[in-house]
């Protein structure tokens, strides 16, 4: 199977597959469509980006796509590590009236994490991963239905968008009690990640990362959204920081932490920095 490494690369395959079929175009007001690439190969979400009123939530779910994809893959770069998130990638190109800029995913159609759990238990490590992504989005407490197989057997989230929510909102959540990921998918035992450390190596990435870049990056993305969105959408982009603050807040609270501390207590320490940043740089 062959893998687009690049955004412009990544449209223009998807375009080649939409332009064999017409109803693949999501016309203006769609709320958004699949593409099939065929048998073994990637599934593609489109989510239009437009200004028409009915399609005013796909917009506002493009652009958290987008925005997350951006942040997502600038904490990859920085860090090595795949969070287990799909891919989302701008593709502004129109050849008429009826086509709008659309958001390409990478749809995750695999089975449900959960039904595979007891044949198949993840590991520790790509569990790790998989809630440090729905962290870093803003999603403090993933379930197990938040995640599924990909095509190579991993784990790959099924939410992969930033919550629509304030960031005293993602407060709230983190506040709510750890992830369900803490115990099996029927509740009755601890999973692996329970009573355990951060693995070694996601530590040690985390402790690398380099905030402006990814600040950068955000910065970055945002402006090529706006190129794309109506004016009557601008105030829907999330500010920089806020997006980067789930962030932040997990490496100030790995930089603290014990190296053996249990990780349901790191992400407890990871919460608490977020309510300060939240407290101090946000509430007016």
């Amino acid at each position: 199977m062959e893998q687009e490494h690049s955004p412009l690369a990544r449209a223009a395959h998807v375009r080649r597959l939409r332009a064999a079929d017409p109803d693949l175009h999501p016309p203006v007001g769609c709320s958004e469509a699949l593409v099939n690439a065929g048998e073994d190969a990637p599934v593609y979400r489109l989510l239009p980006i437009t200004g028409v009123e009915s399609a005013r939530d796909t917009t506002a779910r493009a652009i958290r796509a987008a925005m997350a994809s951006t942040l997502h893959q600038a904490a990859q770069q920085s860090t090595g590590i795949d969070f287990c998130l799909p891919r989302a990638t701008i593709d502004g190109s129109r050849k008429s009236p009826r086509e709008s800029p659309v958001v390409i995913v990478d749809a995750v159609v695999g089975a449900p994490l959960a039904a595979s759990y007891e044949e198949d238990p993840p590991d520790r490590q790509e569990l790790q991963r998989a809630l440090l992504g729905q962290w870093i989005l803003g999603r403090p407490t993933p379930d197990w239905s938040d995640f599924e197989r990909g095509p190579d057997g991993g784990i790959v989230a099924r939410e992969f968008t930033t919550p629509e929510g304030s960031l005293r909102d993602i407060c709230r959540a983190a506040d709510s009690g750890v992830s369900k990921l803490f115990r099996t998918p029927d509740g009755r035992h601890v999973s692996p990640l329970a009573g355990q450390p951060l693995e070694g190596h996601l530590r040690d990435a985390i402790l690398r990362l380099q905030e402006l870049d990814v600040q950068k990056a955000l910065v970055h993305g945002k402006r090529e959204l706006e190129g794309h969105l109506p004016d009557d959408m601008l105030l829907s982009l999330k500010l920089v920081p806020q997006l980067l603050a789930p962030l932040r807040a997990l490496k100030r609270a790995v930089e603290a932490a014990d190296p053996r501390l249990p990780l349901e207590m790191l992400m407890r320490d990871a919460a608490n920095c977020l309510e300060d940043i939240e407290a101090l740089e946000f509430r007016r």
